[in-house]
């Protein structure tokens, strides 16, 4: 079963997580790993760690760092995953077998991240999708939007859809890959008995100049993706928002988080100029 899979994992500066994530996968299953031209040993670790590596020129973003792993790809599924997941055990032959058992879906596994479940119950940028309403789901079900940070397709429906939109750096990708999964009849699932571990936010080092730059694509994306699925941004209010966020405490005297904030701002002033 897991010979039908790859898993394809996006690093930027990712030596902290990368083979944790890597070590996480069965045997038996390909592993690439798309390294977007990282300076900490990213690709020289996941090439010691046995996976296939491509070396990208320059940082492409996540979408377009996906697309290249998967055309890397032969098998009829295709995991792609952020580098700071762990697969617990079975969990990637679960996630295959559901999606065996249902050929016209797409599948998140359940995520925990210390303890706690993670669940996108809407997604706030395309109200299209409705929303999750009531308790966290213990089974199999349907879900609104799939989360970026481990997505099974079928090759066959992400070649449909032509992949991830490259003009997507960062950020809001998959709720523009979900959108267009459902636009072509392919329904976006929870595969309960799959459970992976996410330490959200460390894929990537965290310094101001990171937050920054992270920040910006946000702005930029969100106002892309809106206009592109012709959703109404009210641009000011998302300004004011981020303005309001910087004089909170724990953002105004943290370097990483002040600067995500006022990127954001910038991010959003360069997609409206």
């Amino acid at each position: 079963m897991t010979a039908n899979v790859s898993v394809v994992g996006i690093s930027y500066n990712s030596a902290s997580t990368l083979r944790g994530f890597l070590e996480s996968i069965p045997e038996g299953v390909t592993r690439i790993v798309v390294d977007n031209a990282s300076s900490d040993g990213s690709a020289e670790i996941a090439e010691r760690a046995g996976a296939s590596v491509v070396r990208l020129p320059k940082n492409l973003g996540y979408g377009a760092a996906c697309n290249t792993g998967g055309e890397a790809a032969e098998t009829r599924f295709l995991i792609f995953a952020n580098p700071d997941i762990r697969f617990r055990p079975g969990a990637l032959e679960a996630l295959v077998a559901a999606a065996e058992r249902n050929p016209n879906a797409a599948f998140n596994p359940r995520m925990y991240s210390r303890g706690k479940q993670l669940f996108r119950r809407r997604s706030r940028l395309l109200p299209q999708f409705g929303r999750f309403g009531g308790a966290l789901p213990d089974g199999d079900c349907s879900i609104p939007v799939l989360s970026g940070a481990c997505i099974l397709v079928r090759r066959e429906h992400w070649q449909k859809i032509g992949g991830f939109d490259p003009a997507i750096f960062l950020f809001h990708e998959d709720d523009d890959f979900s959108l267009r999964l459902q636009q072509i009849g392919v329904e976006l699932r929870l595969a309960a008995a799959a459970v992976i571990e996410h330490a959200q936010g460390t894929s990537t080092e965290r310094s101001a100049r990171i937050g920054r730059l992270k920040g910006e694509a946000m702005g930029r994306s969100l106002v892309y993706v809106m206009r592109k699925h012709g959703v109404p941004l009210d641009v000011e209010k998302e300004r004011m928002r981020a303005r309001a966020k910087l004089l909170l405490p724990h953002v105004l005297f943290n370097a990483a988080r002040r600067e995500k904030h006022l990127g954001f701002l910038r991010g959003l002033d360069e997609a409206t100029s």
